[in-house]
């Protein structure tokens, strides 16, 4: 009966916001167990049901919504939502998420910059993986600002539905990570203005009870004004001789992501060119370019460690999750040997 009102309060909140005017309505579900690593076929990490998935293909079914825009700020990768909509081009799944090159959990599942999606839903799943660092409000208010938002409003969305784990907060144990109340309150103010402001929050995960509390209320302070009621740079921030830079790992990875992504995304093309001036990288040159591979002498760092920036080359072989490539398999063994079938009538035709 619990698993039938947990789903049922999610709903609802769909039922809600759609019963009024675009814009008069938004919510902020709050429910347990969170829900982004559930699988439509099964269960993990504390997650039984993807109460995110679910409302989005409500959404689609009882109000004939056909754009969907699902962000996960959860520290972990939502593999089973992106699991669901992998092939669907008709709900975008964005992500914000620890990596560490594929150490941090999930381990195993399509995460990287490179995964974007199959079929009819290349290019509709969006990762930002973060590695070798421990990230905070500059990086990810860069990924809002160069990624998320400009890939967000060319696919102007109908419903944003966001995944609002809070185990990339500042002091959460697990995450590590130092994203503060109020950047979590600039980034759904960000999403408000989508949609026609049908915008729904649903409580993921988190492992510190002050992280979360702190959080989610600047969450919900910010749908209920819809606007940003906190001041996002304190007094100390804003007066300070050595201003806080963004760590050159962000860099590397926001730029990895549109080298992947402006092959569909128009407005994500010339962030190669623009990101290599303004960060007085050698990769580029102004006209896009690749530079020479001396390096100027105006410049201490080796050719090799410059190379290391350069997004790598993915891979011809699509990633796919582990329990769509099961599925599949049968298939493709048969295709296969249909192919070889008929290669071997044309080669030796009586």
């Amino acid at each position: 009966m619990w698993k039938r009102k947990k789903l049922a309060v999610v709903l609802h909140a769909i039922d809600d916001v759609f019963a009024n005017a675009a814009g008069e309505k938004n919510a902020f579900v709050v429910t347990r167990p969170p829900g982004h690593h559930a699988s439509s076929s099964s269960s993990s990490g504390f997650c039984l049901f993807n109460n995110v998935a679910i409302a989005a293909r409500y959404a689609m079914e009882r109000y004939d919504v056909r754009r969907v825009l699902i962000l996960d700020w959860d520290v972990h990768h939502g593999n089973g939502t992106q699991e669901i909509f992998y092939q669907d081009r008709n709900v975008l799944y964005m992500s914000l998420h620890r990596h560490d090159g594929g150490g941090f959990y999930p381990m195993g599942e399509p995460k990287d910059f490179s995964d974007v999606g199959e079929e009819d839903g290349v290019g509709f799943s969006v990762n930002v993986p973060f590695s070798s660092a421990k990230m905070g409000d500059l990086e990810y208010r860069a990924a809002f600002m160069k990624v998320i938002m400009p890939i967000a409003y060319e696919f102007n969305p109908e419903l944003v539905l966001i995944s609002s784990g809070f185990d990339a907060a500042a002091g959460d144990p697990l995450g590590e990570y130092k994203v503060s109340p109020e950047t979590f309150a600039l980034m759904t103010y960000e999403l408000c203005g989508l949609a026609g402001g049908r915008t729904i929050a649903v409580l993921e995960g988190g492992y510190n009870l002050t992280a979360i509390a702190e959080s989610a209320q600047a969450v919900v302070e910010t749908l209920l004004h819809r606007a940003v009621v906190r001041k996002l740079v304190s007094a100390r921030e804003q007066f300070a001789t050595k201003k806080p830079q963004l760590h050159p790992e962000a860099w590397t990875s926001l730029r990895k992501v549109c080298h992947k992504q402006e092959s569909y995304w128009s407005c994500l093309m010339g962030f190669q060119r623009l990101i290599g001036e303004s960060s007085g990288s050698t990769l580029l040159d102004r006209k896009g370019r690749p530079t020479p591979t001396s390096t100027p002498k105006s410049e201490k760092t080796s050719t090799s460690s410059s190379k290391k920036l350069l997004p790598t080359p993915p891979s011809t072989t699509p990633r796919r999750s582990p329990r769509i490539a099961a599925s599949q398999k049968k298939t493709e063994k048969t295709d296969m040997q249909k192919l070889e079938e008929e290669m071997a009538r044309l080669m030796n035709p009586k």
